[in-house]
């Protein structure tokens, strides 16, 4: 398949592709709306050195500092700091429960601790980093090393207080809507690509080109549902319409076809019954029939003939009575033998007549 092949998928399932991608959208804004809002509260925690008298003093400190607050970050998620604040605040939840609704980072080249809680309730979420903060404070100046004098090396107070979020920060609704419209139109782009990609049947003449070498004479445009145009023989019922313009067409290519030596006689046929092989065979006996030639038309068809029907003309003798005749008088006719009674009631029956039982051919059937 080519792009133009791509494109003309796309625009012929078009509606399938637009419903399906609103059923996607439709299924996002559902999902989207079950989900709880989640707010998000932010504490700040300084750390800082108590020893230090001199610059040199102080920028090792700072040092020692700077190299401590990770792990004074991964403290506080664990279990000595969060026991404390569901004491505090009266929480039924366990700390690793509540490590989950919690992050600590650190901001390159800084001695802060941001401290993160997230929860449905904003007023909750702001209670519980402010109380983080208070516990880390207590149980890492607890943990760290002591000076001279009984006197902790580290010092840590709280920059930031947590407020209260006044909008939740998750879920983002609108992105789930627009994913969910996005892979349901992806959903209808790969079943109309899908569809034209298995799809063995035929349906234009570029189909025909892949599969076979045999050119394609030409073709006519397919009489729509609720269409004005007349049904039947279009070259006499609408003579000047653009499906009799595509039955010359059809003509004038037949007649160039083989320039040396002029087509005569062409077969219709099709696959199956109700195709159209009788009015095309109509139509383009009439468009030849302009060219001021004469033309004959041979309903072949045994089992349905429909060319007398479509003519408008009374179905007498034709084909089948002419093969029945032909077999009859090679084996029932011959000089010496008795004329077979089967062979001539076939035959009126064939021609619609009926048997007098006198000499062959004449005397057999009368009208």
């Amino acid at each position: 398949m080519d792009p133009h092949d791509y494109l003309k998928a796309l625009r012929k399932r078009w509606l399938v592709i637009t419903i399906l991608g609103l059923v996607g959208a439709g299924v996002g804004y559902v999902y989207a709306n079950s989900l709880p809002d989640v707010y998000q509260s932010t504490s700040a925690v300084f750390v800082s050195s108590t020893q230090g008298d001199t610059t040199s003093e102080l920028v090792q400190g700072s040092t020692y500092t700077q190299n401590l607050v990770q792990s004074y970050a991964a403290l506080a998620t664990t279990p000595k700091v969060l026991a404390p604040v569901i004491t505090e605040l009266g929480l039924t939840t366990t700390p690793t429960q509540l490590a989950k609704q919690i992050s600590a980072n650190t901001p390159l080249n800084t001695v802060l601790i941001e401290i993160t809680v997230t929860d449905a309730s904003p007023q909750k979420a702001a209670a519980i980093a402010n109380s983080v903060s208070e516990s880390l404070t207590t149980t890492a100046t607890a943990l760290s090393p002591v000076s001279t004098g009984a006197k902790s090396s580290i010092a840590m107070s709280v920059v930031t207080p947590a407020q209260v979020s006044a909008n939740p920060v998750a879920p983002n609704r609108r992105l789930i809507q627009l994913s969910g419209l996005v892979v349901g139109l992806a959903i209808g782009v790969l079943y109309a690509l899908g569809r034209t990609l298995f799809d063995t049947r035929i349906r234009t003449d570029r189909d025909i080109e892949r599969i076979t070498e045999i050119p394609v004479i030409g073709n006519v445009e397919r009489r729509r549902r609720g269409s004005a145009q007349p049904t039947g023989v279009t070259m006499r019922l609408a003579p000047h319409s653009l499906m009799a313009e595509d039955y010359r067409r059809v003509r004038t290519n037949l007649e160039f076809a083989d320039v040396d030596n002029a087509i005569r006689s062409i077969t219709v046929t099709s696959a199956v019954p109700g195709e159209g092989k009788t009015t095309m065979s109509l139509n383009i006996a009439l468009a030849m029939a302009e060219r001021s030639l004469r033309v004959l038309i041979v309903d072949a068809d045994l089992r349905r003939p429909s060319i007398a029907t479509y003519a408008q003309i009374e179905e007498q003798r034709g084909s089948p009575a002419f093969s029945w005749a032909r077999h009859c008088s090679k084996r029932s006719f011959s000089p010496g033998r008795r004329t077979s009674t089967f062979c001539r009631r076939e035959l009126c029956r064939r021609t619609r007549t009926s048997c007098s039982g006198r000499r062959p051919w004449r005397g057999w059937c009368r009208a």
